[in-house]
Formats: C-alpha cells, sequence, structure tokens
C-alpha cells in the first residue's frame, strides 16, 4: 500500500496471531486484537517506537482475578494503555459484560469504546 507500512507483531493467543503497527507519514496506530496481554518481544518493539496516535485493543471481559484465556479483560486492556501511552486507545471485541461493567464505570481520559461504523482515519 503507497505510502502506508504494515509491521506485524506476534500477540497472546492459543493460535499463532498477529497484531499490527500501521504507519503512514503523518500517523501511527497499533492494532492488537486477539490477545491478552503481549509477549515480551512485542512490547519492547512497540515501547521503542514513537508515540502511537491511536491504539485499538481488544477488551472481552469485566476486569478479571486471573489473565483470561485469549483476549484482554478491563484490566489488561488498560494496562496496555498505560504502558504504550497511545494519544488515543479504542477498545473493541467487547462482551455484554462489558457493557453491563461500563454502566457503573467510566474509563480513563483518552479510552473509549469503539462503535459499529466507526473510522479511523490515519
Amino acid at each position: 500500500l503507497e505510502h502506508i507500512t504494515l509491521t506485524p507483531v506476534l500477540l497472546n493467543h492459543s493460535r499463532l496471531t498477529f497484531g499490527y503497527l500501521i504507519e503512514t507519514p503523518t500517523s501511527r496506530m497499533a492494532y492488537l486484537t486477539d490477545t491478552v496481554g503481549l509477549p515480551d518481544d512485542t512490547w519492547a518493539f512497540l515501547e521503542q517506537q514513537k508515540t502511537l496516535d491511536s491504539l485499538v485493543v481488544d477488551c472481552t471481559a469485566p476486569p478479571c482475578a486471573a489473565p483470561p484465556r485469549n483476549h484482554n479483560d478491563v484490566t489488561r486492556a488498560l494496562e496496555i494503555h498505560e504502558r504504550l501511552q497511545p494519544r488515543q486507545t479504542y477498545l473493541t471485541h467487547i462482551s455484554h459484560e462489558v457493557d453491563v461493567w461500563l454502566l457503573a464505570n467510566e474509563l480513563p481520559r483518552r479510552v473509549q469504546v469503539a462503535k459499529d461504523g466507526m473510522s479511523l482515519a490515519l
């Protein structure tokens, strides 16, 4: 794709799964779905990059004491946000349980739930 660089990054899932660092001359987005946390090499790679404009990360469960199997809960999704410090984070792969949790809890500034039909400009 002209003027777009896609870099695959390994994710934590029961099957081989990749996320992507998507870069244009003016913006950077990490698309990290179907993961629970991030592998050490992925953390190291993303942390050495310039600031992310946006982060898209899955958030399938409300906060859990034990790590979920294949998808982030709210706690782990927010840990990724805090560690990578993107300008904006979008939570996706939301379950009904997370919807219920959100009725009684607020997300941090610069974190929002992605909506159907939403598009992000690069």
